[in-house]
């Protein structure tokens, strides 16, 4: 988990300073793609948690 969120902030931050919009697009993609890994981590966690350590 750790490393999907250095890898989101490392996109977030090339795309601050990124000026072509190809570049930009694929940036863009990677983030989001980013963001929904980590959602489904943590949702998996949560289930995981609410079944077997609760």
């Amino acid at each position: 988990m750790a490393l999907l969120r250095a890898e989101r902030e490392e996109c977030r931050d090339s795309l601050e300073k990124c000026r072509d919009s190809a570049e930009v697009a694929r940036l863009q993609g990677q983030t989001a793609t980013l963001a929904g890994l980590i959602e489904k981590f943590d949702q998996a966690r949560e289930v995981v948690h609410k079944r077997f350590i609760q």
